[in-house]
């Protein structure tokens, strides 16, 4: 692997490895440096912890993931610039055809179809006729203004993940 390739390489360890952090608090605190086999010593009180990534996932659905994840943020701008648009929360679930079908039109058929849908909170419209293309779930809800003042709209997806001999040995 050239230069450039293995310094990307080493700044997605490096997210992935802060991202780990953030989300659990197994990782004790201590000096994270980057190197190779392991990927990283993490430099702590108590000793020195190797730690190596191991990436279960491809990019290409990484990717697709935060095409993805852009579209409840935008779907709930243009609903809010509808007229009278009422405040609601948003959980919706991505069909695995939401691959085919472009960011726009993701976007925007949400926003009409929770717009048509405002009056019908706590409803769940799954595999319906009229649910738009790219989706196999919509629920809206009454909004929890105490906690998003403004509503809370966010969708979930399907993602692919890499058959792996080391993840399948600990499995067994």
């Amino acid at each position: 692997m050239g230069t450039l390739g293995a310094n990307r390489k080493k700044r997605l360890e490096t997210d992935y490895m802060e991202e780990a952090r953030r989300a659990s608090p197994i990782f004790p605190p201590g000096e994270l440096v980057p190197q190779e086999k392991p990927d990283f010593l993490l430099r702590t009180e108590s000793g020195t912890i190797g730690i190596e990534i191991t990436e279960l996932c491809r990019e290409e659905p990484r990717a697709e993931a935060g095409r993805l994840s852009k579209v409840p943020d935008k779907a709930k701008a243009i609903y809010n610039g509808m007229a009278n648009a009422q405040t609601v929360d948003v959980s919706a679930a991505f069909s695995e055809q939401a691959e085919s079908v472009k960011s726009h039109d993701l976007t925007t058929s949400l926003a009409k179809f929770v717009y048509r849908k405002r009056e019908n909170w706590g409803s769940s419209f799954t595999r319906t006729r009229d649910l738009p293309n790219g989706y196999c779930h919509v629920v809206i809800h009454a909004p929890l203004k105490h906690i998003y003042p403004t509503g809370h709209w966010h969708a979930v997806q399907l993602f692919d993940v890499v058959d792996s001999p080391l993840w399948r040995d600990t499995l067994t």
